[in-house]
């Protein structure tokens, strides 16, 4: 079967007019009812309904437009796995990541990258949402995972890997008292807003009209978390940061914000048509190994997720 008049008659189930899928593909009308004709002799059918405008598929057409979508996308995912395959070839891939996945996110994606690719050299960062994803953009990295607004940027593809809610921690003694304190009258130690996720806490703050006292601003959830248990202070963060740092969260408590509920989407992000099998590779190993630390690390009371609620629903990327 001829491939290029698979894909004239492709456009023509869309367009359902000869001479919008002729001006589509910069060919004559006649070239296109040559290449329907080659497929109806080709198959011993007739595809369309020439008596009618628009044109109307038969149920042979229909059935043969639902087999070339399938064949047409295991032509594009090999495209793309020939193209990893020549990238790989290539030696190196760089990959940047967000504070609250590197202890055991990374491990995990390295180990697999080595496992598929032996010979490829690996390099990896951590850094703020905004910096990675300006790296990818700039060609200083190839892969980045990171927290960025999913709005869409030309040139770059993007797909979630997770969304976490917020969530506020505290001293357990703090916690454990009766009545528990009003945050309000609690010092908080907060992100900067000068990265993504402390102008997400900040804007939500401001908008409930909550005005802490602001103990100090910190870059990294360390930090935080260390601040908060040895300074009785409270602050905002997510539940992969906590995983991330399990043995400083032994003295504090997880509440819900004093904010209504919200959410944090982090995303894997490359370069349009690059490294498309490999990002497909991180997103199982990610969403796989984020499950397994949930299910079996021993997380504090009242942490509110729930495995089934982090992840999207949709897994394949197209």
């Amino acid at each position: 079967m001829n491939i290029n008049h698979l894909r004239i008659f492709r456009t023509l189930t869309t367009t359902l007019s000869m001479v919008n899928t002729a001006h589509q593909h910069q060919i004559k009308t006649s070239t296109v009812s040559q290449a329907i004709s080659g497929l109806e002799a080709e198959l011993g059918v007739t595809l369309i309904d020439r008596s009618t405008r628009p044109i109307r598929l038969t149920r042979a057409g229909i059935l043969l437009h639902q087999k070339a979508e399938a064949i047409f996308g295991v032509i594009h995912d090999l495209h793309n796995e020939i193209a990893d395959q020549d990238i790989a070839a290539k030696g190196e891939i760089r990959i940047g990541m967000i504070d609250g996945l590197e202890s055991f996110v990374m491990p995990a994606i390295v180990g697999h990258l080595n496992d598929i690719w032996p010979d490829r050299r690996l390099l990896t960062r951590t850094g703020r949402s905004d910096h990675l994803l300006d790296d990818v953009k700039e060609q200083r990295l190839d892969i980045s995972i990171s927290g960025q607004s999913t709005d869409r940027i030309d040139g770059i593809d993007h797909h979630e890997l997770i969304s976490e809610p917020l969530i506020a921690i505290l001293p357990k003694a703090l916690a454990a008292a009766t009545p528990r304190p009003d945050l309000s009258q609690i010092p908080m130690i907060k992100f900067n807003t000068d990265f993504p996720l402390g102008r997400l806490i900040d804007a939500q703050m401001k908008r409930c009209r909550l005005s802490p006292r602001i103990l100090t601003s910190v870059d990294t959830t360390l930090s935080l978390i260390s601040l908060c248990k040895d300074l009785n202070a409270w602050g905002v963060t997510t539940p992969l940061s906590i995983l991330d740092t399990p043995n400083a969260i032994d003295e504090l408590a997880i509440i819900p914000t004093p904010f209504p509920l919200i959410t944090r989407a982090i995303s894997i992000w490359h370069r349009e048509g690059e490294f498309v099998t490999t990002v497909s590779h991180i997103r199982h190993i990610a969403e796989t190994v984020i499950r397994q630390k949930i299910a079996t690390f021993a997380l504090p009371g009242g942490m509110p997720v729930k495995t089934d609620h982090l992840f999207p629903n949709i897994h394949d990327i197209q």
